[in-house]
């Protein structure tokens, strides 16, 4: 594929964002832009890009960016925290913990006792995890349901079997761990990274 020199523009920079946190590497995104890697990766090291439409989401680690758009939008974020949500006389308990990563955004690390720490005994737990490595430590404290993603189904038939070392061997699909059932998404909603995910196969 040829590329270009040009300047990159904000579509290419929301790209370049998305797929970083996909967990493409240098080499597909330039590829896949038709830009040289170094462009790419001068691009990534700037840490830093300015998004007119919703200036809270500037940067490429734009958690807290993240974190105040959604809250001013009425969304309540769980960090490491739990809701009860009760319908027709019914109760689940909806749990959420900070990414592996959160420390890099100056968060707490996942904590699970804490998040769980109050909820109601004898109510199902539908846990949200970023990421699914840990999900047999989630099965040991009594989760029903984990919801992850993270994974994006490998990305690639081959680079599957990297990621699934890296997450225990959980890729994609919906998983029996212990009394536990774990879905990783496949990321339907990411645009062209998870149309190239489609190669990726549950484990």
């Amino acid at each position: 594929m040829k590329r270009t020199y040009s300047h990159i523009d904000m579509d290419e920079r929301r790209k370049i964002a998305r797929w970083r946190m996909a967990g493409l590497t240098v080499d597909i995104i330039a590829e896949k832009l038709g830009r040289h890697r170094s462009t790419i990766f001068r691009e990534i090291k700037r840490n830093m890009f300015i998004d007119e439409v919703i200036p809270d989401l500037n940067g490429y680690f734009g958690c807290d960016g993240w974190m105040k758009h959604n809250a001013g939008m009425g969304i309540r974020m769980l960090l490491n925290q739990h809701a009860v949500i009760e319908r027709g006389g019914d109760k689940n308990v909806v749990a959420s913990l900070t990414d592996l990563t959160a420390f890099g955004a100056n968060l707490p690390r996942p904590d699970l006792d804490k998040a769980l720490n109050g909820a109601p005994t004898g109510v199902p737990i539908i846990l949200m995890e970023h990421q699914p490595r840990l999900a047999k430590r989630s099965a040991t404290k009594g989760v029903a349901l984990q919801l992850s993603g993270h994974t994006h189904g490998g990305m690639v038939r081959g680079l599957d079997l990297l990621v699934a070392l890296a997450n225990d061997g959980y890729v994609s699909g919906l998983c029996q761990v212990g009394d536990m059932q774990l879905t990783s998404t496949m990321a339907p909603r990411f645009g062209q990274a998870s149309r190239f995910a489609s190669g990726g196969h549950p484990s």
